[in-house]
């Protein structure tokens, strides 16, 4: 597992000069705040958002991309 939290980074640069990818290659890579950096992501990858709801319950929107969009998604319900 690598993690990354991207937050205070100030460009697609620095974080490619991370190298993450590389690092994660054979492993699970998690981004913290990656909507900044959504552009340099690969086109398979999942988004997954935390939420705290007005009544204090968490929701977590899972959003597939590329082949991540084809799994059966019933089974994690």
């Amino acid at each position: 597992l690598v993690h990354a939290d991207v937050y205070r980074l100030s460009s697609i640069n620095e974080f490619e000069d991370l190298d993450v990818f590389e690092q994660a290659r054979d492993g699970v890579l998690v981004i913290e705040w990656g909507h900044a950096v959504e552009s340099a992501l690969p086109h398979d990858h999942l988004r997954i958002d935390f939420e705290v709801g007005d009544d204090g319950a968490r929701l977590i929107t899972i959003d597939p991309f590329g082949s991540w969009v084809e799994r059966d998604w019933d089974s994690i319900r």
